[in-house]
């Protein structure tokens, strides 16, 4: 590495000091002359009065502790709000919908395992929501027995009559009907 480095050195001080070298090499002939007096003296000049330049302002070339609002500043501030919305709210809000989404999968795949004791634990908790306003005492007496039913629906599927099945099919299409009935409007 060093040694590249050498060569390299080597070879601009080379050609700055006898360029014909690297002009012999070229396709063309090049009538270039690089030392002419006038650019010597050109070339001098312009070093020697950038030169002048940075010495006379030299006290004004140091840095000053200052805050500096760029145009940058704007649209920082309103990616970092943009961040701070997605990474708080609107992650929460779809964390929310995802737990939603799980809750509502897992309880179809508890009435696919079991549709009977799925379908009695939901009417049991519904009858006891109902008529818990009309006897208080129901609901203790309900909530054991919705409990009851809930470890049942982990149990293995009770055979079905084909009589039940077509009756949950016809409950189904039912309840669907009365959806389309009333929002068919929404969906047409």
């Amino acid at each position: 590495m060093l040694a590249a480095m050498g060569l390299t050195a080597f070879l601009c001080v080379f050609i700055g000091v006898y360029p014909q070298a690297l002009y012999g090499l070229l396709p063309y002939p090049v009538e270039y002359v690089p030392y002419a007096p006038s650019h010597v003296v050109g070339m001098s000049q312009l070093l020697l009065f950038t030169f002048v330049g940075f010495w006379a302002l030299r006290s004004k070339l140091h840095g000053t502790p200052t805050i500096t609002l760029d145009t940058d500043w704007f649209y920082r501030i309103a990616g970092k709000k943009f961040i701070w919305f997605c990474e708080k709210p609107l992650l929460n809000f779809a964390n929310d919908i995802d737990k939603v989404l799980k809750d509502l999968a897992n309880t179809f795949i508890r009435f696919s395992r079991n549709p009977m004791a799925v379908s009695m634990v939901l009417i049991t908790a519904a009858s006891t929501r109902l008529l818990s306003p009309l006897n208080p005492a129901y609901v203790q007496k309900g909530q054991v027995l919705v409990d009851a039913r809930r470890r049942a629906v982990e149990e293995p599927m009770e055979k079905m009559s084909i009589g039940t099945g077509v009756l949950l099919v016809i409950l189904f299409f039912a309840f669907y009907l009365l959806i389309y009935l009333t929002h068919g409007v929404l969906w047409t």
